[in-house]
């Protein structure tokens, strides 16, 4: 999901519940639950990585890669 897809559908729940809090699932079972205490982060991805489980970096972790493509994305917890 692109970020401003997401941006849209907060603010549609926003529009139908209200300014609520924000909680976030530790896993897609909703094994546990944490409230939401910062704003999204901007890590990195590489680029051939799978979608389901990947590994994030830390733009000082790019330093470490020189021939590997990575592209942004905002994690949010």
């Amino acid at each position: 999901m692109k970020l401003s897809e997401y941006i849209s559908e907060l603010q549609e729940f926003l529009k139908e519940h209200g300014d609520i809090e924000c909680y976030y699932a530790s896993d897609d079972e909703g094994n546990s639950y944490q409230s939401v205490g910062y704003a999204g982060s901007l890590m990195y991805k590489m680029m051939d990585d799978n979608d389901y489980h990947p590994s994030l970096y830390c733009e000082e972790d790019l330093e470490e890669y020189e021939d590997d493509e990575f592209e942004k994305v905002c994690v949010v917890n």
